[in-house]
C-alpha cells in the first residue's frame, strides 16, 4: 500500500481514537458523579434531581439533591466556574432559615495566608476557645452574635467532626450556605460531604435560636 496514502489514514484514526477516549473519560466521570449523588440522596432521604438531556454529561450539568432535612429546606448541588484550564468545580449546599435578623457570619479553616494576614493586623473574631480560635477564621458584623452562635456545643462539634474544614460556611439574610472546591465522584468525598451537611444542620439550628 502507498505510504503517502496510509499516513493520513493513520493520522485520522489516531484523532478519532483520541476524541473517543476523551468522551469515554468524561462520560465515565459523570457516571461516577451520578452514582454518588444517587447514594447521597438515599443517605439524606431527599429528592434526587438529574440533569435533563441525553448529552447533559457533555455540558457539565450535574445532579442535585433537595428537600426537607431535619425540618429545614436543604439544597445541595455542584457547579463550575471558568473555562478550559481555569475551570473550577464546586460543591455547595444551603439551608433556608425562618428569620432574617440582619446578621452575617463566615467560618472557614485558618490557613497559611490567614495566619500571615493576622500577623499584619488582619482581624477575626475570637470566641475565647484557644483550639477553636487557632483552627478557624470567624467573620461577622456582630461579635456578640457570632460568639453566641458558636457556643461550646457547636465549637466541640466542629473540632471533632470538621477539624480540616475544606470550604466555607456563610450566613447572610436567612440563608446558611457552604461552598468548597470539589467534585463528589467517590465514596470518600460523598461521606465527607454528608458529614459536613450534618454539622451544617446543627449550625443552622443554632442560628435559628439567636
Amino acid at each position: 500500500m502507498n505510504l503517502e496514502f496510509l499516513s493520513p489514514l493513520l493520522g485520522l484514526l489516531f484523532i478519532v481514537l483520541f476524541f473517543y477516549f476523551i468522551f469515554w473519560l468524561v462520560k465515565r466521570s459523570h457516571s461516577k458523579i451520578r452514582e454518588q449523588w444517587t447514594l447521597l440522596a438515599r443517605d439524606l432521604d431527599l429528592n434526587l434531581i438529574l440533569p435533563e438531556g441525553k448529552w447533559s454529561w457533555l455540558m457539565a450539568k450535574y445532579p442535585s439533591v433537595n428537600g426537607s432535612y431535619c425540618d429545614l429546606p436543604l439544597n445541595c448541588y455542584m457547579y463550575t466556574k471558568g473555562s478550559g484550564k481555569n475551570q473550577t468545580s464546586y460543591t455547595s449546599f444551603s439551608f433556608v432559615l425562618d428569620k432574617n435578623n440582619g446578621k452575617n457570619l463566615r467560618l472557614y479553616k485558618e490557613g497559611f495566608l490567614s495566619k500571615i494576614g493576622k500577623a499584619f493586623g488582619g482581624q477575626d473574631i475570637q470566641v475565647g476557645h484557644d483550639a477553636f480560635d487557632d483552627n478557624y477564621m470567624i467573620k461577622s458584623n456582630d461579635d456578640y452574635f457570632a460568639k453566641k452562635v458558636l457556643n461550646s456545643r457547636i465549637r466541640q462539634l466542629f473540632l471533632r467532626k470538621l477539624p480540616q474544614l475544606a470550604g466555607e460556611f456563610s450566613f447572610d439574610n436567612n440563608i446558611l450556605s457552604y461552598n468548597e472546591i470539589s467534585i463528589i465522584d467517590n465514596e470518600k468525598k460523598r461521606l465527607s460531604l454528608l458529614n459536613t451537611i450534618k454539622v451544617g444542620v446543627e449550625l443552622a439550628k443554632e442560628l435559628q435560636k439567636v
